[in-house]
């Protein structure tokens, strides 16, 4: 960074710039505004980008504001190098842009003016004709110089990047302390605790010594702060997922931010950020030698973090050269060091990409060739080998599709976006025996449908031939994975269809592929309020029965069961237990069945255990935001903004609901778009349900509370509607309510649809529920009660 004298204006901050930096801000400006007359010296330390640059600026416009005469120089990583480096090197930026502008130096005697013409170019004409040097000490020379620049109102000097401070340079700082201007003087400093040595480190202590001192350490934003520093417009997924990225480092989440629309993962997009931003990064390299460059980007080739053998059989460096280069690396903080496992990493993904960036194409490939190979050797796991095997274009037989496509699997619920990468990168790389083939497009279709679009992941999961999967539960896996992509795209007859046409082919000696089969229809049928198949109801409610040791499908099945018991007004499980064995699943069990953090939620609104639902609820929304899992969003968001509409939360309704709106973009579906937007569209007009004054356990609460509760709610329903809520609650079947309304099966869908959207419910018992807390008057009621003869 170029430092230089700026003429005094207006003292206005930067909001934007010291974003969470409002304690630190108070403290410096009172250091400006403190009555008293002596030294103070100001410390800010942190990693770079952190925002040290920015808060020394914003104490300069204070103190301008205020008439103070303010310089500003930086030290500069060139400059220590060669030992000694420039004399007063930092100084002479400080000063250079204020003598440019002739100031009055009538105050400093002749020979410090000429002694001064050999530090800065400005004041040349000052050096004696006759070409001598001048006699005379700089240090003095600098010294009565800022003696006369002082004003009145006080004096505050500037040094950024002290860690790269030449030795001349320190010496007059720690002078200037003992011997300072008359009137007000600050010196504010500014570095990198990592990196300063013990000459700048025995300074520092020096001047922390007798003299009144503001000492800030700055650290990491919090996420709400570190957010206000990225485009408005992302969506919350795509926010979260950047947010980790920039581990709360101000310039670094900025960086990332700048490239932050681009299509791809965030890791991606990385790979396209601007000159100047690469740039800045440089400068930590620059004072590397051609061993430091070859560890900097042999670390970058590989993902991390990177042990030092790797690094070494990738940079082809001998024994001796690569422990000189990993110290020189860390001496400069590019890598550091985790001392548990001796492995490498990065300081911030700005400088891995700027390192690999840096390297010329042909080096590339070849050390990603030597990674891949060192890696085999030693037996990698499958993800770590297919991301140099990608990175050197070498998939050229079939052992390497394979070993991609283990790859693509092992990280499937983790970054979906990268497995559907992974697995693009293999398709018709090579010929391929129909198996594979199969299992190419299977797993593709997998990852769009977690990630999107889905209606790729649709077309992707058509073309795969199942004649070629090898058993029964693939088979059963390509057709759950098909009714996914089509629930998504809200086509839940077709989803059905599927389903069911794969389980009459299913053998009856493959349970367990029946068993997955029979779920996901009872899903679709509960999700489409249509009737249950009894079938599949008895094959779910045997599986639950007998339990088995698959923890988180035993939880699914529970949870089904409860939903689809209450909505014939039954209760068979224990509605608590089934919130405590969701509990205990662990995340890698969760996101194997993702859906039934859903199902437990649905199951705990039924029976009024709100805030449990939510904590459900949220907790899985957490596990698809981490994981990327972009598809598992759009639901679980619309669940959330419909439980905080009902407990009269409308903020976090709306922002629930923007939520399922961005990730429906995301994901292509035009079918939760149009739902999320209806959503934001109700609570916009306040279309929605009042809120419920209610404790969570609907059993505490009185008979007149719950009738005024469920009142301004079933108001909304016509007389038809209510007639069929009525027979819900009596736990009336969909069939059987079509034969006492002399109604069609379809029709009665229809209006149970909107029912369940004007009361702002997602299931029968909750209908139930709301009919029982309210007498409904007769004259309301055609045939309601009177049953129609329905038994």
């Amino acid at each position: 960074m170029n430092a230089q004298n700026r003429s005094p204006g207006e003292g206005r901050l930067r909001s934007d710039g010291s974003a969470g930096r409002a304690g630190e801000l108070a403290r410096l400006a009172s250091v400006v505004d403190a009555a008293t007359t002596s030294v103070q010296v100001v410390q800010v330390s942190g990693d770079p980008w952190i925002g040290k640059t920015r808060l020394l600026t914003d104490l300069a416009e204070m103190a301008r504001h205020r008439g103070w005469t303010v310089l500003e120089g930086s030290a500069d990583a060139g400059s220590c190098s060669p030992p000694g480096g420039i004399p007063y090197g930092v100084l002479a930026d400080a000063f250079d842009g204020l003598m440019a502008t002739g100031p009055d130096l009538t105050g400093v005697p002749d020979e410090h003016r000429q002694c001064l013409a050999g530090i800065f170019p400005s004041l040349a004409d000052l050096w004696p004709q006759n070409g001598t040097a001048p006699d005379g000490d700089a240090t003095d020379a600098i010294h009565a110089l800022l003696c006369a620049l002082a004003s009145p109102e006080g004096l505050l000097l500037v040094v950024d990047d002290l860690q790269f401070v030449d030795g001349g340079s320190l010496d007059l700082l720690s002078r200037l302390v003992r011997q300072p201007p008359a009137g007000r003087f600050v010196l504010a400093l500014a570095y990198r605790r990592r990196q300063v040595d013990m000459r700048v480190l025995s300074a520092l202590a020096q001047l922390r010594e007798g003299y009144p001192h503001v000492e800030i350490e700055l650290t990491p934003l919090a996420d709400e702060d570190a957010a206000a520093l990225l485009p408005p417009d992302l969506s919350d997924l795509r926010r979260q997922s950047l947010l980790r990225q920039g581990g709360g480092n101000p310039g670094v989440v900025r960086a990332i931010g700048s490239v932050s629309m681009l299509p791809g993962s965030p890791e991606d997009s990385l790979h396209h950020l601007p000159h100047e931003t690469l740039t800045a990064c440089f400068r930590d390299f620059r004072t590397l030698s051609r061993l430091g460059w070859l560890a900097a980007r042999a670390a970058a080739v590989h993902a991390e973090p990177a042990d030092a053998d790797l690094i070494k059989a990738i940079a082809e460096l001998t024994e001796t050269e690569i422990w000189h280069a990993l110290d020189e690396v860390t001496a400069v903080d590019v890598l550091r060091i985790d001392e548990g496992s001796h492995t490498f990493r990065f300081r911030d993904p700005l400088l891995r990409t700027a390192a690999y960036r840096s390297a010329s194409t042909g080096w590339r490939i070849g050390a990603h060739r030597r990674a891949a190979a060192w890696l085999r050797s030693r037996s990698a796991p499958p993800v770590e080998v297919a991301h140099h095997l990608l990175g050197s274009d070498d998939i050229r037989d079939a052992p390497s599709v394979e070993a991609v496509l283990d790859a693509a699997e092992s990280v499937l619920w983790d970054r979906p976006t990268r497995a559907a990468s992974w697995v693009r990168a293999t398709i018709g790389s090579v010929s391929l025996d129909s198996g594979t083939v199969a299992r190419q497009h299977l797993l593709l279709g997998k990852s769009l449908t977690l990630a999107g679009p889905v209606q790729a992941a649709a077309t992707t999961l058509d073309l795969v031939d199942e004649r070629h999967l090898d058993d029964a539960k693939h088979r059963a896996d390509l057709a759950c994975w098909r009714g996914a992509a089509a629930r998504l795209l809200g086509r839940h007859d077709h989803a059905a269809a599927l389903l069911r046409h794969a389980l009459r082919s299913m053998p009856a000696e493959d349970t367990y592929a029946r068993l997955l089969l029979h779920v996901e229809l009872t899903a679709i049928a509960l999700e489409r309020n249509a009737e249950l198949d009894q079938a599949d109801l008895a094959a779910v409610r045997e599986a639950a029965r007998a339990g088995g040791t698959d923890t988180a499908l035993h939880a699914y099945l529970v949870a089904l069961l409860s939903v689809a018991d209450a909505g014939q007004a039954r209760t068979t499980v224990d509605v608590r237990a089934v919130g405590r064995l969701a509990d205990e699943l662990t995340t890698t069990e969760v996101i194997r069945l993702p859906h039934t953090l859903l199902w437990v939620a649905r199951v705990e609104v039924t029976h009024g255990l709100l805030d449990e639902a939510r904590a459900h609820l949220q907790h899985g929304l957490e596990i698809a935001r981490d994981r990327l899992l972009t598809g598992l969003v759009p639901p679980i968001a619309l669940e959330l903004a419909a439980l905080a509409a009902r407990r009269g939360d409308t903020a976090a309704a709306s922002a629930h609901a923007n939520d399922a709106v961005q990730a429906a973009l995301l994901i292509e579906s035009s079918f939760l778009l149009d739902v999320a937007r209806n959503l934001q569209v109700q609570l916009a007009t306040g279309g929605l349900p009042e809120a419920e004054d209610q404790p969570s356990v609907p059993e505490s609460r009185s008979p007149a509370d719950s009738e005024a509760a469920a009142e301004p709610q079933l108001d909304r329903l016509s007389e038809r509607e209510l007639e069929i809520a009525v027979l819900v609650s009596k736990g009336r079947t969909n069939q059987q309510i079509a034969r006492a309304l002399t109604l069609s099966h379809k029709t009665v869908e229809t209006y149970l649809a909107r029912i369940f959207k004007k009361l702002c419910v997602c299931s029968r018992t909750q209908v139930a529920t709301l009919i029982g807390q309210r007498a409904i008057p007769a004259g309301r009621l055609r045939s309601a009660h009177a049953g129609h003869g329905v038994q």
